[in-house]
């Protein structure tokens, strides 16, 4: 079955979301749904032993060297979330519509059902374990470039994190959810479509599902960005959609990708193949290794 040629044509009939929105309720809600109840006690269980080890004021202190315009420029006070959500299904489309931000969606970064948050865990505690190997500590430093609501911060800080910041260009994330609103030093509204430089290497450089709805003359500052906080020992872990969507306006295949990835000097490694393949094994609801390209790379 072609999945992306039957987006295509029920994009075009005016069905897609209503049809995306019923096997979501579906399908993919009640399994995700028992995953939740197990995860809530795992969670529970490592939040009851663990000791966080955030550095508050490092993270307050880390700020970016280079010009950058910021998120997207929407006034959040005059946005209603509900009116969002009812003009994405009557115009079948996510896109903002302005300016140069058209493959990112507005309601991407709001803070979602609880079900969806927990289909995250797994893959957190897979990218914890695998930042603690590469970089032989028990405590670590991430970079999320894309952090949406920021939701993955809150496994991350349970996890073994020391230093966490997440890049996000979605003002309306930074005005409703509450995992950034409660922490807001850990957090950066920028635009990533721009370069950027904290002048800081971290251990780990994570990005899921962003880069394809970065413009594609505008991928290479979105890489440059990875490689600037990447040193000697660290990782960059992440994945790229290659589904057709209204917002996925950057569909490549993988070799291009590491094309890209290769004129900034992060290329494939001896653990890229096992550390990709656990990616794929604790995928979240909304992608896997069916419709995103993974990616495990160092910097040479």
């Amino acid at each position: 079955m072609n999945l992306n040629l039957i987006r295509q044509i029920t994009q075009k009939m005016g069905v897609y979301y209503f049809l995306g929105d019923l096997y979501q309720n579906s399908f993919v809600k009640p399994k995700y749904k028992k995953i939740e109840k197990l995860n809530r006690i795992k969670l529970d269980e490592i939040k009851s032993t663990s000791i966080q080890h955030l550095n508050y004021e490092v993270a307050k202190a880390i700020a970016n060297v280079l010009p950058n315009s910021g998120g997207i420029p929407v006034d959040v006070k005059q946005i209603n979330l509900d009116e969002l959500k009812n003009d994405i299904i009557k115009n079948e489309s996510r896109k903002t519509g302005i300016g140069n931000f058209d493959g990112l969606a507005l309601n991407d970064a709001i803070a979602t059902e609880d079900w969806k948050h927990f289909s995250f865990f797994d893959l957190a505690v897979t990218i914890s374990e695998i930042a603690k190997q590469t970089s032989g500590k028990n405590k670590f430093s991430i970079l999320e470039m894309g952090s949406g609501a920021g939701s993955m911060f809150d496994y991350f800080r349970c996890l073994g994190a020391e230093l966490y910041i997440g890049i996000d260009g979605n003002p309306l994330a930074f005005a409703h959810s509450s995992f950034i609103r409660n922490n807001k030093d850990f957090f950066r509204l920028l635009n990533l479509q721009e370069e950027i430089n904290f002048n800081t290497s971290f251990d780990l450089v994570y990005s899921s599902e962003v880069l394809e709805h970065i413009r594609e003359d505008k991928t290479d500052f979105f890489i440059k960005t990875i490689a600037n906080h990447m040193g000697e020992n660290s990782l960059f872990m992440g994945t790229i959609a290659r589904t057709v969507m209204d917002v996925h306006i950057n569909l490549h295949d993988k070799k291009w990708w590491l094309n890209k990835f290769e004129k900034h000097g992060l290329k494939p490694f001896e653990f890229s193949n096992e550390f990709e393949s656990k990616l794929a094994n604790s995928h979240p609801y909304n992608w896997d290794a069916s419709t995103s390209h993974l990616f495990a790379l160092k910097k040479s």
